[in-house]
């Protein structure tokens, strides 16, 4: 009596995500750390660098843009009569503009770089000063709250991208001093300087810009 052999059925093997902690470097950021997603895909990480850089062109386009601008007005206020403060006065305005409108033009840059990494950006120790004698509050991880991120000076949402990009390396691959910790113990809180601030663990564990502005956490 023959029997049909019974086909063979692979295991499943189901890809989970996987994260690390990695430390801030940045002077005025030492003890805050980020939990970001480390196991992205090739395709994954190739459409997010290329969408990033993306955005860094448009950002340097714009940079130009309103560099020649500002060029332009000073060498029309250095053309000016000593005297004419009138026409002084109306360059100085201008000047200002250009500035406003740089700043502008670059917020939905911002919120675009943001959102992109945002999702991969599982936890951190980021809390709002106690008041009142209560008990720190929380800021919403990225992945929650995308906007969250904006607590943050300029040169640390940098930071925050670079780490989502260069996670897959666990920490190892910054050279600024960043790295790998352990598990999260139990924080405690630094002194209240009235903003968003670090808490610190109990035991140890491409574009050219004439203006930047940002409001950086307390620590």
């Amino acid at each position: 009596m023959s029997t049909t052999p019974t086909p063979f059925a692979p295991t499943p093997f189901i890809l989970k995500e996987r994260f690390t902690r990695i430390d801030c470097p940045l002077p005025g950021y030492e003890g805050l750390w980020v939990e970001v997603r480390m196991n992205l895909s090739n395709g994954e990480l190739q459409e997010l660098r290329e969408a990033l850089s993306d955005l860094d062109e448009q950002a340097s386009e714009i940079s130009e843009h309103h560099l020649v601008l500002a060029e332009d007005i000073d060498e029309q206020r250095n053309a000016l009569p000593e005297n004419d403060r009138k026409g002084r006065r109306a360059l100085l305005r201008e000047g200002r503009e250009n500035q406003r409108a740089y700043r502008l033009a670059l917020q939905p840059i911002g919120v675009l770089r943001r959102n992109l990494v945002a999702p991969h950006i599982r936890s951190w120790n980021l809390y709002e000063p106690a008041t009142d004698g209560g008990d720190p509050i929380p800021i919403p991880p990225p992945c929650q709250d995308p906007a969250s991120i904006n607590e943050l000076a300029p040169n640390v949402i940098l930071w925050l991208v670079n780490a989502v990009i260069t996670a897959y390396t666990g920490g190892e691959g910054f050279g600024d001093g960043s790295g790998r910790s352990g598990t999260a113990p139990e924080p405690t809180q630094t002194q209240n300087s009235g903003g968003p601030q670090i808490l610190e663990p109990s035991s140890p564990s491409r574009t050219r810009s004439r203006k930047s502005s940002g409001r950086k956490a307390s620590t």
